[in-house]
């Protein structure tokens, strides 16, 4: 006999600013990541943080994914907000992989 117990409902906000060149967010991060969680999850993707501010005031989520460079917002602002006005929820935060390479003019100047 199989188990017919439903994984537990996960919701997660999703912030992707190029929403707007990438209609299929949700159904791209369910079938990357979905596979790989013990629980059934519900996508809600927005493209600015002020939009993911706005949705936390309408629906509880589980988990916030974000990026570090917001376009409307600093991601400190984001989470001052966030905490002002009362949301307690997990944030895992992307970090680009660019690496900015300075030359060694740029660094004596910094140490100066």
């Amino acid at each position: 006999m199989t188990n017919t117990t439903p994984l537990p409902l996960l919701k997660i906000l999703y912030i992707d600013p190029s929403i707007g060149y990438r209609s299929n967010s949700s159904e791209v991060l369910e079938s990357s990541i979905g596979s790989l969680l013990t629980h059934t999850c519900v996508f809600t993707v927005v493209p600015t943080g002020y939009l993911a501010l706005e949705s936390t005031q309408y629906s509880c989520y589980d988990v916030i994914i974000i990026d570090s460079k917001l376009p409307d917002l600093e991601t400190r602002q984001f989470f001052h907000i966030l905490s002002e006005v009362g949301v307690n929820v997990r944030v895992i935060m992307m970090v680009s992989p660019t690496i900015a390479v300075a030359d060694d003019r740029d660094i004596l100047q910094a140490e100066q």
